[in-house]
């Protein structure tokens, strides 16, 4: 089922401004009654949340600055992606494709383990983790990423709603300062069997 909002936003690290593209779609979002994995985040919801982020990023002044400043792309590396939803879900794989989204913008180059991939991020459910400036500078990272995702659920009238956010923050290993913030949202809705009347 397709996602029905979206939203994304870039900082610079010279002004407090951001600039924020919000999209909202209801196309596709049809109800239909309610089963045990219609509500779960899907491989549709993954391309989803990558188009939208990648394209955002595409546009983030503060990435452009850092590189006019230092005349070259920043080296990123993800380092520690959050899952603080009630759903076990495998995050690395978004990670994984945003990456190589970010990297065919043009705009970044992306630091990877020899023989380890995603493996080097560290992956949790709200603790802290590793000192992010710390091991960017150790591993030659000039930015550092991370991600989480959360997820709330709710219903309305006869229909169940599930809203997933994914967040994204980039930040500079020296300043830790935030050069971009990417959100994102998919809301997925089923319809709850109809009570049955009292006889």
């Amino acid at each position: 089922m397709a996602g029905l909002f979206s939203c994304a936003s870039a900082i610079g690290p010279h002004d407090a401004a951001h600039s924020q593209a919000t999209a909202e779609t209801n196309a596709g979002a049809t109800s239909r009654s309610c089963a045990a994995m219609d509500l779960d985040f899907d491989r549709e919801d993954l391309n989803e949340t990558v188009a939208t982020l990648s394209a955002d990023f595409g546009s983030a002044v503060g990435i452009d600055t850092w590189a006019e400043e230092h005349g070259r792309k920043p080296r990123l590396r993800f380092r520690n992606f959050r899952n603080r939803s009630m759903e076990r879900i495998d995050l690395k794989p978004i990670a994984s494709d945003l990456q190589k989204a970010m990297v065919a913008t043009g705009k970044v180059d992306v630091l990877v383990e020899p023989g380890v991939g995603m493996e080097a991020i560290h992956v949790g459910d709200g603790d802290d983790g590793p000192d992010d400036s710390e091991l960017g500078s150790e591993l030659g990272a000039d930015l550092v990423g991370a991600m989480e995702l959360d997820s709330m659920e709710e219903n309305n009238g006869n229909e169940r709603i599930r809203i997933y956010t994914i967040s994204v923050t980039l930040s500079e290993v020296e300043t830790l300062s935030k050069l971009w913030i990417g959100d994102h949202r998919v809301s997925k809705m089923c319809e709850l069997p109809k009570p049955r009347p009292v006889e």
